[in-house]
């Protein structure tokens, strides 16, 4: 494997580009938005998906410089587009960060913006020393670069600078948005949407909404936060989600690029893991993988395949609203979890204030944030708010694993505090039948608010058990079900993922309860042993026989309700075959 210099944290296309670090040719996405009908376009992406180097590869194309920055794109596919080439450094150009801007109250908000103000306003300082402006623009430009500036002048900024350069350069201006949304997911934490969302409103409208002073304008994010809150009364803006085909590949990478990747790295020969784990999103019907992923993948000295772009988020609010609505969609995610599709209907556009407040929202949120790949299988008509009803499904490994790991603090907090699970592997490796019987009631219990997923059917406790049992695979062992093994299936198995450590076979039965009348003891006993002598005869222990697990536990459960009763033993050291 040979390490590239792939650029991990750089957001800057100049620094890229100067420094010779590795870099994937998106710069067809300056010919698309120049050719775009839209005077604005917003691109929401999941984080980490090369929408700060995009915007930032936008800036340096576009904006007026008197050194000559043909160097920075010198062989890449914008030159050879000579359309492109005639607005190249042609623009005064104002870029904002928004994701610089805290907002868990509105005086935060106001006092981060304001920073986030005077830092775009110092990149045109100029404007002070060329006798360019009024003097009461200049006063007005002081109170914003001195950060004195109320609320009243803040969100004007946008507009009042654009008026500045356009008069100044005898040209209109490109605006540019890096993370138009992140004050607000942060304000829906914190519960102060509202506040924030009319200062935010103010302050993007006052450069994108009617301003004669605008030639384009780009805006990213993770979200379409819908109309009624930042884009209300804006008609100039058109959305480019994940489920459009225009600009569709501008954002993470390709089959192709990432082949391209592996083979520089020299690690070709895995590009089946790589699919595995870092591929399966879809933007606008083309299969595309994470850039942050494969770049930190080929980036290691060795072969390592780590959840890189999952572990290294913040509890965001796509994560708090999986918590928080985990009891009322538990079916759901149920099948996510044992890796079966689902169809939602998924929604463009976001009304973010709903999302703690009604549940279908979830599935949209969750699906443009990169938690789940979104299929198109049926357009919905006009007086269905034409919403697409989409198949969802985990892309890949990596985001199961963040999920899986999700799941577990919800579970943790349904019994004995962080202990739940803790608890759950100790009783199954240890083969302690009394415990686990204790541990699985509490978890039933845990699910008192949704009674409809623990009917008498086998299947439904078969997901539920699996749904615990998913998380101990970041504990050395893979979780199976309903595979062959001896003569028959097992209903549950935990296999070892080197040998010497134990290992568990399971076969549950359920019993019906009637009302609160549970079964008879010599019923659920007799049961129990049934469940014991069929995972004997059918030789299930079998394939834990032939992975060395040592020892190897047969547990026997039997559910009725929210009541579960275990016994267990240990499976005799395996027989040699007779010469």
């Amino acid at each position: 494997m040979r390490p590239l210099d792939v650029p991990i944290g750089v957001s800057d296309f100049r620094a890229l580009r100067e420094g010779g670090r590795y870099y994937v040719d998106k710069t067809e996405l300056i010919c698309d938005v120049l050719r775009a009908p839209p005077q604005v376009l917003l691109f929401p992406r999941p984080r980490r998906f090369g929408k700060s180097l995009n915007l930032s590869m936008l800036k340096y194309f576009l904006e007026r410089s008197p050194e000559d920055r043909r160097p920075l794109f010198e062989g890449l596919a914008v030159m050879r587009d000579s359309d492109a080439l005639a607005h190249f450094q042609q623009y005064p150009v104002i870029y904002t960060r928004l994701g610089t801007v805290w907002a868990r109250d509105r005086e935060e908000a106001r006092q981060t913006l304001r920073e986030e103000a005077r830092r775009i306003y110092e990149a045109h300082s100029y404007l002070l020393t060329e006798d360019a402006l009024t003097p009461h623009e200049r006063a007005r430009f002081l109170e914003i670069f001195e950060r004195r500036a109320d609320e009243a002048l803040l969100c004007s900024a946008l507009e009042d600078l654009s008026r500045y350069l356009h008069r100044y350069h005898r040209k209109r201006v490109v605006i540019l948005v890096d993370e138009y949304d992140a004050p607000l997911h942060l304000s829906q934490m914190h519960r102060s949407f509202v506040d924030t969302v009319e200062l935010i409103r103010k302050f993007l409208h006052s450069g994108i909404k009617d301003n004669p002073h605008l030639f384009k304008g780009v805006l990213t994010g993770i979200l379409r936060v819908s109309n009624e809150s930042i884009f209300s009364g804006l008609n100039n803006v058109v959305t480019y989600s994940i489920l459009c085909s225009e600009c569709a590949t501008s954002f993470g990478f390709t089959e192709e690029e990432t082949t391209k990747i592996l083979r520089d790295a020299g690690t070709y020969d895995q590009i089946e893991q790589v699919r595995q784990w870092y591929q399966g999103y879809l933007f606008g019907g083309q299969s595309i993988f994470n850039p942050w992923s494969v770049l930190n993948f080929v980036r290691q000295k060795d072969v390592r395949f780590l959840d890189y772009w999952a572990r290294e988020s913040p509890n965001d609010i796509s994560e708090e609203l999986i918590v928080r609505w985990f009891s009322e969609c538990y079916e759901d995610f149920e099948k996510l979890l044992r890796e079966e599709a689902i169809e939602k209907p998924i929604q463009d556009h976001i009304a973010l204030r709903d999302a703690t407040n009604h549940q279908e929202t979830v599935w949209s949120i969750l699906a443009m944030a990169g938690y789940l790949r979104a299929e198109v299988i049926a357009q919905r008509e006009e007086d269905q708010d034409g919403e697409p009803l989409c198949k969802l499904s985990f892309p890949n490994r990596e985001v199961k694993g963040r999920f899986t790991r999700i799941f577990k603090r919800w579970m943790d907090a349904g019994i004995s505090g962080n202990r739940g699970l803790d608890q759950l592997a100790l009783s199954l490796f240890e083969g302690n039948a009394e415990r686990l019987a204790i541990v699985l009631e509490g978890f039933l219990i845990r699910f008192s608010n949704h009674d409809r997923a623990l009917k008498d059917i086998e299947a439904h406790y078969h997901i539920f058990l699996m749904t615990l049992l998913l998380p101990l695979e970041e504990r050395s062992f893979e979780v199976r079900s309903n595979r062959e093994s001896g003569h028959g299936r097992y209903d549950v198995m935990l296999t070892p993922k080197r040998p010497g450590l134990p290992g568990v076979v399971m076969e549950f039965k359920v019993l019906p309860a009637r009302g609160s009348k549970l079964p008879s003891k010599e019923k659920v006993e007799a049961t129990l042993e049934t469940a014991l002598l069929q995972i004997e005869t059918l030789a299930y222990a079998q394939e834990l026989y032939e992975r060395g697990a040592k020892p190897i536990h047969e547990i026997a459960v039997v559910f009725s309700g929210k009541r579960a009763w275990v016994r267990s033993r240990r499976a005799p050291p395996r027989r040699l075959p007779s010469r």
